[in-house]
């Protein structure tokens, strides 16, 4: 299965309405929840279309393992890293090359392999090793049970006569007369064709049957049980979520909600991966960047590829604490606390540090959070200079929800460095900037990029930059009740988070994530409810993702319109 997922005319495939371009569509931009009156409780528009979304590499390997082994699970390590065209990995915009299908069979040929390699006899009735006929009886029993679990769904006569077919071919392949490693291969033909199936790296989001154009249709509760269980923990429905959807027990919000919170229980290692990813997606937060992998040794000695892979196990590891400490929105922008050793320490500018990674508190006024972590900085920095306008702009898209102006046609090139005329970062940008062609656009930008100019382009703090004392006035700019000028970058962080507006566009993120595109007009009371939830929640990502989860329009899809 080849392409593009989406089709012309679908709500879900990236045309969205005005103000949800880009994004846009924040507090106070038109067309954004700032300017849509709701009033409280009122239903969510469904405006999610029917469509079929591509399991991300976190779900392909959670999938697998439930299905064998973890141990199973680790080659899915192979697959290629998911790309984020609505700025998330969960995006519903994202294709299907050869490539990724080749990687996928080898994947699959790998796991039935270790599948059949540790074959257990004692699985199977005894009958199933007398003659082919027997096993082949055994093989129809092992693909109704493989086939639910691996297509989240019933099996129909149809999907294990497929499968039959797949599993007579492998079993010519084994030792005749040994009807033991016949049904073996059978099996293993079997699993390797299941693992490449749509069935198990789609899942569809169609609803039970057929309706007329633009009509709502309710997801079926299989489909239903995927995108929460997938939504919450990136991972395959449970036992107990089956039952639940088999009985008509998503019913409600109560029962959904229920569910979520049982899930996040039973599944706090899935759910902080889940986390994890969400906040790196969000922030945009990528060591693999190749201005992380060439960052200046020069000029950063204390910088090398073990201190990066120790900033990036730090930054996991910061993102994990925080889950499992209580997800609670405002601690993820001020904690002054995070995880050191030998590596990482010097980037710190700590001492003493050892081998293995020990919770450190830092100094509260040079660290507030994870905008101040060097995954964070060093990501929107340069390989030889930070970046006031990077940083600026992933300040305005990421906790504002706010686009920055359009890039004009022609751009005047920075300065050349001259240090006998302009000895710091923030000097060069504002001696750009001062030029009329371009302080329209950075007059909302810079400000909120400057407050981070103590901290150069790995993240280390710094005083001074070529012996001249480090500028780092600024504040945030262009918001409808947040503007405020700081002198320096922690207590501009700490103003965000407490600003309703950073509350709201966290919601709005989050709710992107989950639901896999970029909301429309038709989300906007939706997301105001949210906001809501998680506001009177305590700020608890956990209540966020429950109030989206059990809203009504999750379990509501759209038929495209017919195309003229």
């Amino acid at each position: 299965c080849l392409g593009r997922i989406g089709e012309t005319g679908n709500p879900s495939s990236g045309t969205a309405g005005p103000g949800a371009t880009g994004e846009t569509g924040g507090p106070g931009a038109p067309g954004g929840a700032g300017d849509t009156i709701c009033a409280a409780g009122s239903p969510a528009a469904p405006a999610i279309g029917q469509r079929i979304r591509r399991l991300t590499k976190l779900e392909i390997r959670n999938t697998v393992a439930d299905l064998f082994t973890d141990t199973a699970a680790v080659l899915t390590a192979e697959i290629e890293a998911d790309p984020r065209p609505q700025g998330y990995s969960t995006g519903d915009e994202r294709s299907v090359d050869p490539a990724y299908m080749e990687t996928l069979q080898h994947v699959a040929q790998q796991v039935a392999a270790d599948f059949r390699k540790s074959f257990d006899k004692t699985k199977f009735a005894a009958t199933c090793f007398a003659s082919d006929p027997a096993a082949r009886g055994c093989a129809d029993k092992f693909v109704r049970d493989f086939g639910k679990r691996a297509y989240r769904r019933a099996v129909s006569d149809t999907d294990v006569a497929e499968l039959l077919k797949v599993y007579d071919a492998g079993r010519a392949t084994g030792i005749d007369g040994d009807f033991t490693d016949r049904f073996a291969a059978g099996l293993q033909y079997t699993v390797t064709a299941a693992l490449q199936s749509p069935e198990v790296i789609f899942r569809t989001e169609l609803g039970g049957g057929a309706v007329a154009a633009g009509a709502t249709i309710l997801l079926a509760p299989s489909e239903l049980a995927s995108a929460i269980s997938y939504g919450i923990v990136a991972s395959p429905p449970d036992a107990m979520l089956v039952s639940a959807a088999e009985s008509n027990q998503l019913s409600t919000p109560e029962q959904v909600a229920a569910e979520v919170h049982r899930l996040i229980g039973a599944n706090p290692d899935r759910f902080k991966a889940q986390v994890q990813r969400f906040l790196l997606d969000w922030l945009g937060i990528d060591f693999d960047k190749p201005d992380w992998g060439n960052k200046d040794k020069t000029l950063y000695p204390m910088f090398s590829s073990t201190a990066k892979s120790a900033l990036q196990q730090e930054t996991g590891m910061f993102i994990d604490d925080w889950t499992s400490s209580g997800p609670f929105f405002p601690t993820l922008l001020t904690s002054s606390s995070t995880f050191i050793n030998q590596a990482n320490a010097p980037v710190y500018g700590v001492s003493g540090a050892t081998m293995a990674f020990q919770k450190q508190a830092l100094d509260p006024k040079q660290r507030a959070g994870i905008l101040t972590s060097p995954g964070f900085l060093g990501t929107y920095a340069h390989t030889d200079s930070s970046s006031p306008v990077f940083r600026g702009v992933a300040i305005m898209r990421k906790l504002l929800c706010q686009e920055p102006p359009p890039v004009p046609a022609m751009v005047p090139p920075l300065p050349p460095v001259d240090k006998a005329d302009v000895k710091t970062t923030r000097q060069r940008f504002d001696k750009h900037t001062s030029l009329a062609f371009c302080h329209s656009c950075h007059a909302s930008i810079d400000p909120m990029g400057d407050v981070f100019e103590s901290y150069d382009a790995v993240g280390a703090y710094r005083t001074q930059e070529n012996g001249i004392p480090i500028d780092s006035a600024g504040g945030i700019v262009g918001t409808p009740s947040s503007d405020a000028k700081f002198g320096n970058a922690v207590d501009m962080v700490k103003a965000l988070a407490v600003s309703s507006d950073v509350h709201e566009c966290f919601a709005r993120q989050a709710y992107r994530f989950s639901i896999g595109r970029i909301e429309t007009d038709a989300d906007q009371c939706a997301i105001q409810a949210y906001t809501r939830a998680f506001t009177d929640k305590g700020f608890d990502l956990r209540e966020l993702l429950v109030a989206v989860a059990s809203s009504p329009a999750f379990a509501v899809r759209t038929a495209p319109a017919a195309t003229p």
